[in-house]
């Protein structure tokens, strides 16, 4: 049976936090605040495979502390987890020594790298800092885990993005006040990215309004993952100008990587003012009618 035991809650949801959209943190500290570790998620594209991998150790504690080095493994689902589950090691990682010593006040770092020959990526490997005294982590009060994950690229994999902008009540034409849309990013391939885009509305050609998303959208998105976000806009036109056909274009950029994925929907705006003059005007209309038709007129 596969030997497998679960971060203490303290580290897991720490590193949980690193992981989800729009959060990524350089280090993560124990709970006692002893020993800080950074990187603490090392996100492995293609280019990095077989790369020097450097991961700090720094030991704040008035103890000389020595880690065991040990490579474990993290189920690639389970990313986004309330509790993560580390399993033994996949052998993705070369570990260029097999423990660190580090004196009271001061720090080093280890030297990893992840093979070229990795295949598969259901699982992520995680390097395990283990100190080698189980005394020495109660009297510290270490009680959790410390890793250092590496989310692997999937070399081979498609990028593929579904991109989904619409008129937020899904009708042709807008009468509102202000123009709303609602917008959806998918990951339908097979890689992870940080995505990165704009809004942009034109009417006849010129550009008429401008909005980055990125603060929206960012963060690293995974496999099978969404985003959503969002738009509310009230032209500046003057009144009658505003009326007209108008074209929305979102763009997608999935960084690192230059692709970029557009999309265009067009939109038939009637400013609300409108509708509503017309409105008294045309009930205007109607009571002048019915009233030429209906009330008896004297003859000649």
């Amino acid at each position: 049976m596969q030997n497998k035991h679960f971060i203490s809650c303290v580290t897991a949801i720490s590193i949980l936090i690193m992981l989800l959209p729009g959060k990524v943190q350089a280090q993560e500290t124990t709970p006692s605040g002893a020993i800080t570790i950074s990187p603490s998620v090392n996100y492995i594209y293609e280019n990095d495979y077989r790369k020097d991998i450097t991961i700090t150790v720094k030991n704040d504690s008035t103890e000389k502390i020595t880690f065991n080095l040990i490579e474990k493994s993290l189920e690639a689902i389970k990313l986004g987890e309330s509790q993560l589950q580390i399993g033994d090691s996949k052998n993705y990682l070369i570990i260029k020594s097999a423990n660190l010593t580090l004196e009271p006040q001061t720090e080093g770092t280890v030297i990893v790298s992840v093979k070229s020959s990795v295949k598969t990526y259901d699982y992520y490997p995680a390097l395990m800092f283990e100190i080698q005294d189980a005394a020495q982590k109660d009297k510290l009060n270490l009680n959790a885990e410390i890793y250092s994950l590496f989310i692997l690229q999937n070399k081979t994999g498609e990028l593929a993005i579904d991109l989904n902008t619409a008129v937020k009540k899904d009708l042709p034409f807008v009468y509102a006040k202000n123009m709303e849309f609602d917008g959806k990013i998918i990951n339908t391939g097979q890689k992870f990215f940080d995505p990165q885009g704009s809004i942009t509305i034109t009417k006849a050609g010129k550009s008429v309004y401008e909005k980055q998303i990125t603060t929206e959208i960012a963060g690293m998105l995974y496999p099978n993952k969404e985003r959503i976000f969002s738009l509310k806009w009230q032209p500046s036109l003057s009144l009658l100008n505003r009326i007209g056909v108008y074209e929305v274009t979102t763009q997608v950029k999935p960084s690192p990587y230059e692709e970029q994925t557009t999309q265009k929907i067009t939109v038939v705006y009637i400013p609300q003012e409108i509708l509503i003059s017309g409105a008294s005007v045309l009930g205007l209309l109607i009571i002048g009618f019915l009233a030429w038709t209906f009330i008896p007129r004297k003859k000649k």
